[in-house]
């Protein structure tokens, strides 16, 4: 019997991991994006360096964000110039993708007005 018992546990958890992996984890509808994806990722320019730029989030964490020159700069519509010129303390506005390192890569940073 509780041989039995702990077969059916042992069953139990493994089942209830793989659906909780399936469909929690990997596509959780009710879960919000990440910021940046589908929602901007906003906050102050803390630093730029080839490529990359740190971005500081009102909460007070610093998210690291790869640019490329195809990142478009947005300031009350299109701008010339590349990211990696704006000046620290900027505050921006960041859209992207993660990357398969979970790196945010940007496919436009705004400049609000």
């Amino acid at each position: 019997m509780t041989a039995l018992a702990l077969l059916t546990v042992f069953v139990l958890g493994v089942v209830g991991g793989v659906l909780a992996d399936r469909y929690l984890a990997v596509g959780c509808r009710g879960c919000p994006p990440p910021a940046g994806v589908g929602v901007p990722l906003v906050g102050m320019l803390e630093s730029t360096s080839d490529g990359l730029i740190a971005v500081r989030t009102p909460d007070g964490a610093l998210v690291a964000v790869r640019t490329s020159p195809a990142t478009r700069l947005l300031e009350q519509g299109p701008r010339a110039g590349a990211v990696g010129a704006l000046p620290r303390g900027t505050r921006v506005s960041v859209l992207g993708v993660p990357d398969a390192d979970g790196v945010l890569t940007a496919d436009a940073v705004g400049v609000p007005g």
